[in-house]
């Protein structure tokens, strides 16, 4: 699989991931729930630190193959 086919696969899972949260149709704190609200707080606060760590994971492969890159071409021009 190339790198950008690998990008586009983490992307895709975290967006996935990010788009599984939604906040409900009705209002729970009116009826007193606020326990389902804190519960879905942590859940979004907990898919978006994974989203977070997906971001970090990639930026650190592009980096390191783009330094692969560069060696391969400096080593090609000596």
């Amino acid at each position: 699989m190339g790198l950008a086919t690998l990008a586009v696969a983490e992307v895709s899972h975290a967006a996935a991931q990010a788009d599984e949260w939604a906040p409900e149709a009705s209002n729970p704190t009116e009826a007193g729930d606020t326990a389902s609200v804190d519960g879905a707080v942590d859940d979004h606060l907990d898919a978006l630190q994974d989203l977070g760590d997906e971001i970090a994971t990639l930026a650190a492969h592009i980096h390191a193959a783009e330094h692969r890159f560069l060696t391969l071409i400096a080593e090609f021009d000596r």
